[in-house]
């Protein structure tokens, strides 16, 4: 690592200690916090995220890394932060395009059915990183009324049949951090 890089490194960790000692409202959700020390975990991050909808945890984690995309069927290019680049299209065709450095972190939340999540989970495994991770959201609904399709839908059940190294946050809506 060069001595530029080094401190760009400090300099990202730097921005994200202060946004977590701001209130609760300036930071996210809890997720949002736990994914940001995942991409400052691995130096020159490249991080993805499926499903950007009001674009809050992409703005909590772009800046925490020196490469970030995101990509909704939705136009959300206006709630992407400077620097990231957004794809509007739908997950499947971004996978299939996609053509960034390989990412060390993908979040995926996007389609909610078991189906489209466990494609989007496949397809990351694709262009992950070596030793890089996949968080899957909404893994943890918690009780049946949660496990709705406008919800949390069927990702806890993909959650459940991955066999690779993992941890669930057991919090509502859950996020699974997977190392496959």
């Amino acid at each position: 690592m060069s001595p530029t890089e080094g401190w760009i490194d400090e300099l990202r960790r730097r921005r994200w200690i202060g946004k977590i000692r701001r209130g609760g409202e300036a930071r996210g959700p809890w997720y949002t916090e736990v994914l940001a020390g995942v991409a400052l975990s691995y130096s020159n991050c490249c991080y993805v995220e499926i499903g950007v909808e009001h674009g809050v945890s992409m703005t909590v984690v772009a800046p925490c890394c020196r490469e970030a995309h995101g990509c909704d069927i939705e136009d959300r290019s206006g709630a992407m932060p400077r620097g990231a680049r957004f794809w509007h299209m739908p997950s499947d065709e971004f996978f299939a395009r996609y053509d960034g450095s390989p990412p060390s972190l993908v979040f995926i939340d996007g389609g909610h059915t078991y189906e489209q999540a466990k494609r989007d989970y496949e397809n990351a495994r694709g262009i992950l990183a070596p030793e890089g991770t996949i968080a899957l959201h909404d893994t943890w609904p918690g009780n049946e009324a949660n496990a709705t399709p406008d919800r949390c839908g069927e990702v806890w059940r993909l959650a459940e049949e991955i066999t690779a190294e993992k941890f669930t946050f057991a919090v509502f809506p859950g996020l699974t951090l997977v190392r496959p």
